[in-house]
Formats: structure tokens, C-alpha cells, sequence
């Protein structure tokens, strides 16, 4: 299954090293999960894995960006409150024992039997579910939803893929709607000294007219940035934009991950929730 989550990569070599994948060290964030690795057995591993916060039986990813939070008191709190999980789906290292060069069909055994000895006494480390059935992929599939985006193929005869992605395929649930693009958001990093586009605001109008926020499309990309943002004025304008694929995320809010202006007949205001 792919849960909404963040991707983390758990090292515990005896001195407590933990780092993601994307080499910002979010120990500090997720004390609890500092803490219940300490409760593992094994004091040398190198785990992968998602982070997720669970609320009423269902992944939030809104409420695990909470706890990227600069104050420690607030940090704290949180993971008393909403403590993270740490959902392990590969083995890397064990010991002494160097995993990642191994076929995933052969390490994926070694984390079940890891999970199964030492899983019980930290209870925020959990085991992602698996199957080679197709049977269960479709069911998992099916019922994607409360912060799953859907299912993740692997194949089962290649070593870890270090930040690639051959090898692997997401599967999600897609859907589909006209959308009014209201606004726009910039971008943190700045290109040529200028601010630059990120992504496109969308909203549907209620009975009343009134244009509502209802989701946003995904990160444009760095060469199409220059020519978004010069057109930036007329977004101010609600134009319409053609069905796109979208994601609905555990916030209530929807990502299109496909969105362009579209010239068809329809007025903007027609678009209706």
C-alpha cells in the first residue's frame, strides 16, 4: 500500500542517527520515533520507510506537517498527542549484514522476520503490508482513501534503488473535473532574481457565485516556471481550466496533478460544485 506520508530512511547504528531521504535530519520533529528505536532490539539497522500520523483510524497528512514545527515545546506536545508511526516497507542494513545490494525477494523476508522479534516492543514501528496476489492489490486499490494514496508495484528481483525509481510503479485512483483557477502561489527559490510561479490556485463557484478554494494543481515545472509567471496577471481573472487528474489529500483539499487552460465554451462562473 502507499500510504500519504513522508518518506524516511531510519538509521540506528547504537549512536541514534536517523536521516531522510532528502538529507534534512527531522530527528528533532519526531522524538517519539527517536525513542522507540531505542526500544528495538537490533542496534544496528537501517530501515526505509513512511512517516504518518494516524488520526481516528486514518493517515493525516495535514496533521504530520504539524509537527514540522520550530518551537520544541510545540514539537513535543504533538508527539505526545499525535505521535507519529514509522510504516518499514525495506531492509537495508542488519548488523553487519549489508542487505541493499540483495533482490528485493530476499529482504523482504529478513524485514518480516525483523518486524515479527522486535516490532512488539516499539509499537510506533510498523509493518507495510505486502502481497504478490493481484487479488489484494486491486482490493487495497480500491479502497485507497483516509490517507492512502493507492498501491506501490516493486519488482521482486532487483537490488534498492537509491534514489531512482526504476524498478517501482505507483497506482493510484484518479479523478477528474473542470476547475476555475482563482489564483496563483510563488515559489520559495527565486529564478533570474525574480519570484516565480509554483502552482495554480482552484475553486469551484456555489449556487450563490461565490468562488470557492477547493484545491490547488501540482508543482509546475522549472522550465514552464518564466512563461506561468508572465501570464501570472491573468490568472487574477478566474479562467477555466480542462479536466485534470485529481488527488484528493487527507486534508479535505484536492492536488490536480494535470491542469492547462482550456478555451472551451463554458464561462468560468458555469463551473459549479
Amino acid at each position: 500500500m502507499n500510504p500519504n506520508g513522508t518518506d524516511f530512511v531510519a538509521c540506528w547504528r547504537g549512536t541514534g542517527t536517523r536521516c531522510p531521504k532528502s538529507g534534512q535530519d527531522l530527528a528533532r520533529y519526531f522524538p517519539e520515533i527517536v525513542a522507540a528505536a531505542r526500544d528495538l532490539r537490533e542496534q544496528r539497522l537501517v530501515l526505509d520507510g513512511e512517516l504518518v500520523v494516524e488520526i481516528g483510524g486514518q493517515f493525516s497528512f495535514n496533521d504530520l506537517l504539524q509537527c514540522i514545527h520550530p518551537a520544541a515545546s510545540r514539537v513535543q506536545k504533538l508527539s505526545r498527542d499525535t505521535p507519529a508511526l514509522f510504516l518499514a516497507f525495506d531492509l537495508l542494513e542488519l548488523g553487519d549484514k549489508k542487505l541493499a545490494d540483495q533482490p528485493l525477494s530476499r529482504r523482504r523476508p529478513q524485514l518480516e522476520k525483523l518486524a515479527g522479534r522486535s516490532f512488539s516492543s516499539a509499537p510506533l514501528f510498523r509493518l507495510s503490508p505486502a502481497s504478490t496476489k493481484f487479488g489484494d492489490a486491486e482490493r487495497w486499490l480500491q479502497s485507497a482513501g483516509g490517507g492512502s494514496d493507492g498501491v506501490v508495484a516493486k519488482r521482486l528481483d532487483l537490488p534498492y534503488q537509491t534514489g531512482k525509481r526504476e524498478g517501482m510503479q505507483k497506482i493510484k485512483r484518479y479523478r477528474s473535473a473542470d476547475c476555475v483557477i482563482g489564483g496563483f502561489r510563488y515559489g520559495e527559490k527565486l529564478q533570474a532574481g525574480r519570484k516565480a510561479v509554483a502552482s495554480l490556485l482552484l475553486g469551484l463557484y456555489d449556487a450563490d457565485g461565490l468562488l470557492h478554494h477547493v484545491g490547488f494543481s501540482s508543482a509546475i515545472k522549472a522550465k514552464d516556471k518564466p512563461y506561468q509567471t508572465q501570464k501570472g496577471c491573468s490568472f487574477m481573472v478566474p479562467s477555466l481550466t480542462r479536466p485534470g487528474r485529481l488527488d484528493r489529500l487527507p486534508s479535505g483539499t484536492t492536488r490536480c496533478s494535470r491542469a492547462f487552460t482550456s478555451r472551451c465554451s463554458r464561462k468560468p462562473i458555469e463551473v459549479k460544485n
